[in-house]
Parts: structure tokens; C-alpha cells; sequence
């Protein structure tokens, strides 16, 4: 909204739930109206779980995305917006990134009932929604040596440390990178 005019913006991706989810997350819905708006030109692609596609040297493996809760008899909308995050499996110089969004459970569930351990098995993570989420099962079968939480690191004695113990804490200071220390 601010600096489009000193954004060259070509292409994008995303695959949000229908807008009839609106109230749910109008946050999404803006950026893709700003999009359409200030880049009227720009080429868009609607990932889908099973693709996968290169840029540069970096493989990227879309595991899941909200339609799949349609195709696992789940319904279109999980009961929370979260859990329609697309995930990412990122693999570059031998290293594999898995990039969760902000799933909560059903969005757990689907990943560990639909991929195997070696699939998941991640030399880095993302943790969950800042996690807020307790999330116990992916990260113990992605068993990361590195964790990158989207939050501040004061967010760390902010939370239940049930969600830290299992995750962060029982890794060293140095394997564990939150986004900023304000």
C-alpha cells in the first residue's frame, strides 16, 4: 500500500481459501485485492499439494495446502483458519527446510497421516504459527537440528512451556533463531 510504486512485483503464489471465508482472516484477502490493484500484470500461480517447482538451486515440495482437508473428508474450512496454511518443504545444498505456516492440529494430523517420516525429516523448521500452537507430533518426526521461531525470543517465557520443552528447550541456544529480539 505503501511503496508499490518502488516494488517491481512479477509474480506471486499463494492458495488462500474462498473469499466466503472473508471474516475469518480479511488480512489475506486485502493483500491479494492490493495485488490485483498496484500489479494488475503480475503472474500468478495457485500451488497444490503434490507440485513442486525449482527457483535458482532450491527445490520447493508443496506438501499441503487447504484443499486438501476437501480431499482428506475434512471440510473446505477447518474450524480454525490456520490449518489452511500451505506447507512447504524447501531442499537446497542438501539441507531440507520445512516451512508450517501457522497449522494447528487438523493441519498435523493431515501431514502425519499423509507423509512418512523420511518425508518430513528436516534439517530445519519453522516453527507453527509462532508457537502459539501446541504442536507436538510433527516436530518430533521432522526432528530438526535448527528452529526458526517467527516471534520475538521475549515471546519465549510469554508462553506454556509445555510448547517450548519439547521443541526449543531441548536444543542449544545456538540451534534455535527467533526473528528478532524486539
Amino acid at each position: 500500500r505503501l511503496y508499490h510504486e518502488d516494488i517491481e512485483l512479477q509474480r506471486v503464489m499463494f492458495n488462500f481459501p474462498s473469499t466466503q471465508y472473508r471474516c475469518f482472516e480479511p488480512q489475506c484477502y486485502l493483500t491479494i485485492n492490493r495485488i490485483n490493484q498496484y500489479y494488475p500484470n503480475v503472474k500468478y500461480l495457485k500451488p497444490h499439494a503434490g507440485q513442486s517447482f525449482m527457483l535458482s538451486s532450491a527445490k520447493f515440495d508443496i506438501l499441503q495446502t487447504h484443499e486438501c482437508h476437501t480431499a482428506y473428508g475434512c471440510n473446505e474450512m477447518p474450524e480454525d483458519f490456520n490449518d489452511t496454511s500451505t506447507v512447504l518443504k524447501i531442499t537446497f545444498d542438501s539441507k531440507v527446510f520445512l516451512m508450517l505456516g501457522d497449522i494447528n492440529k487438523i493441519g498435523e494430523a493431515q501431514l502425519l497421516k499423509h507423509y512418512s517420516e523420511d518425508t518430513l525429516k528436516s534439517d530445519l523448521v519453522q516453527a507453527a504459527h509462532h508457537l502459539f500452537n501446541t504442536l507436538y507430533y510433527i516436530y518430533d518426526v521432522a526432528d530438526p537440528e535448527y528452529i526458526v521461531v517467527p516471534t520475538r525470543v521475549e515471546s519465549k517465557t510469554n508462553h506454556d512451556k509445555m510448547k517450548y520443552a519439547r521443541l526449543v528447550l531441548t536444543r542449544s541456544d545456538d540451534q534455535v533463531f527467533f526473528a528478532s529480539d524486539d
